[in-house]
C-alpha cells in the first residue's frame, strides 16, 4: 500500500486541505501521514490519518510572519530566523521523507522538496494563491496587478525572496543528504529537469490559469469538506440566529494579533451603527465577549459551513479557504488582511464586484467610519447577485477529488 506524506509548516488554513485530501485518499487505498506543528494533531488522528511532529511555535510563526508584520522584509527575515533556529527540523523532515512513496507540501514545507531530491520520491508542490510567473495578477504584490511587466517580475522577485529566506538552511540539509548546493536562482518548481507537480486550491473563477503555465500545473479549486453531520450548534446560537436578520459573520482564522480586542470593539461600534447584527467565532485570539449587547453572539469554533447558511455576508482574513467558502455560500466579504496572500484574495473578491475594497490591519488605519461605509454598502445588496454568481461555480468545483485523481495518475 503506497503511502503520501504531507508536509503543512503552518496555521489551520495549510493543514486543513491535507487533512481533507488525506480523507479522500484514505477512502481510495492509500496511507497517508502529515508532518506538521502539534497544534493540529488532534484534528488530523480524529480523521484516521497518520500524524508525525515538527519542532516549532505556531502561534510565533502566525504572529510574525502576518499578524504582526511590518511587511514581507519583516516577514522575510522573522521566518529565516525561525527556521535557522530550529534544527531539529532536519531530523523532523527526514522522519517524514523516509516513509514516503510520495511527497506532496505546502509553500513553508518546501525543504521537504531536497529529501524528496535526495531519495529519488515524486514530488507535489500544493499552494493556496497563484505562485506560477504570470501577467495577469501579483499574489503576493497585489499594487502590480495593473502592470503585466511588473506582476512578472514580482513573481521571480519573490522566488529569490523565499530562497534568501531558506538557502542557508536548504544548503545544511542538502550537505547532509548528499546533495550538491543550492542557490538563489534555483527555483522548487523542477526536480531532475521536470517540472513538478503542481496543484493550486483555488478556483479559475477567482484566479484564472495562465496557459504559459503549462500542463504540469492544475487549478482544481478549493479543498474543503462540508460534511459535518455530527455537529450540534448551541441553543443559544441557535436562538441568536433566528431572533431577527441574519446577522454577520465575523472570525479572524488563525490570526494572532496583540491588538485584536481595540479591532473588535472598532467592529462592534461599526456594525451597530449601521443597524446590524454579528456573530463573532473565535479560533486562536478570543474575543471578548460582551454579554449586555443582543445585537452580538460570540461562539468559540464553528463548522464554517453550518454558519454561513445562516449569515448575511462575512468579515474574515482573506484566507484562501474562507474566501472560497464565503463566496460559494453567496455572501458578500469583505476582508481585513493581515499579510501575505491574505492581500490578494482581497483585492481579488474586489475586483470581481463581490465586496467592499480589502482593509489591511498592518498598514492601513481601520476606522470607524471606514467600516460604516463598507457595511453599508453590503447592508444595500449591491454585492449580493455577484456574491451569489461566482458561488454557483465555486459550488460545481470537486477540489480535493480533482486533486486526488491526479495524484493517483502520478504514483502509477
Amino acid at each position: 500500500m503506497k503511502r503520501i506524506v504531507a508536509f503543512a509548516v503552518g496555521s489551520y488554513g495549510d493543514c486543513e486541505p491535507f487533512i481533507e485530501l488525506g480523507t479522500e485518499m484514505l477512502h481510495r487505498g492509500y496511507k497517508f501521514t502529515i508532518v506538521s506543528f502539534i497544534d493540529h494533531r488532534k484534528r488530523i488522528l480524529n480523521r484516521g490519518i497518520d500524524f508525525l511532529p515538527i519542532h516549532g511555535d505556531l502561534k510565533e510563526m502566525t504572529r510574525r510572519l502576518l499578524s504582526e508584520s511590518t511587511g514581507a522584509k519583516n516577514s522575510m527575515y522573522g521566518l529565516k530566523d525561525m527556521l535557522e533556529k530550529s534544527p531539529q527540523l532536519y531530523n523532523d523532515f527526514l522522519r517524514g521523507a523516509k516513509c514516503a512513496d510520495l511527497i506532496i507540501y505546502m509553500q513553508f514545507g518546501a525543504l521537504a522538496y531536497h529529501f524528496a531530491e535526495a531519495f529519488g520520491i515524486p514530488c507535489v508542490r500544493t499552494m493556496v494563491y497563484p505562485f506560477d510567473v504570470t501577467g495577469a495578477y501579483s499574489s503576493m504584490f497585489p499594487q502590480f496587478t495593473d502592470s503585466p511587466i511588473k506582476s512578472k517580475i514580482s513573481y521571480i522577485a519573490s522566488d529569490i525572496m523565499m530562497n534568501m529566506i531558506s538557502v542557508k538552511t536548504a544548503n545544511v540539509y542538502r550537505k547532509k543528504l548528499g546533495l550538491g548546493k543550492w542557490n538563489y536562482l534555483r527555483f522548487y518548481k523542477k526536480m531532475h529537469g521536470k517540472r513538478l507537480l503542481t496543484l493550486y486550491q483555488f478556483s479559475d473563477v477567482l484566479a484564472p490559469k495562465d496557459p504559459a503555465w503549462g500542463e504540469r500545473v492544475h487549478l482544481t479549486g478549493p479543498w474543503f469538506c462540508q460534511d459535518h453531520a455530527e455537529y450540534q450548534p448551541d441553543p443559544d446560537l441557535e436562538k441568536f440566529l433566528n431572533s431577527g436578520d441574519k446577522p454577520i459573520f465575523v472570525g479572524f482564522g488563525s490570526m494572532v494579533y496583540s491588538k485584536m480586542e481595540i479591532l473588535q470593539k472598532i467592529l462592534m461600534k461599526a456594525i451597530s451603527n449601521v443597524g446590524m447584527r454579528a456573530v463573532f467565532c473565535s479560533f486562536s485570539t478570543k474575543f471578548k465577549s460582551d454579554s449586555n449587547n443582543e445585537n452580538f453572539f460570540f461562539a468559540d469554533y464553528v463548522p464554517y459551513d453550518y454558519l454561513f447558511d445562516r449569515v448575511c455576508a462575512v468579515v474574515h482574513h482573506g484566507g484562501c479557504g474562507t474566501t472560497h467558502l464565503g463566496l460559494m455560500h453567496g455572501l458578500p466579504t469583505l476582508v481585513l488582511s493581515f499579510g501575505g496572500d491574505q492581500d490578494f484574495w482581497g483585492d481579488q473578491i474586489h475586483r470581481l464586484g463581490a465586496g467592499p475594497p480589502v482593509i489591511r490591519v498592518n498598514h492601513e488605519k481601520v476606522t470607524v467610519s471606514r467600516l460604516e461605509e463598507a457595511f453599508m454598502k453590503i447592508k444595500s445588496g449591491i454585492y449580493n447577485e455577484r456574491a451569489f454568481q461566482l458561488g454557483k461555480k465555486i459550488g460545481k468545483e470537486s477540489g480535493v477529488v480533482r486533486a486526488a485523481d491526479l495524484l493517483e495518475h502520478e504514483l502509477l
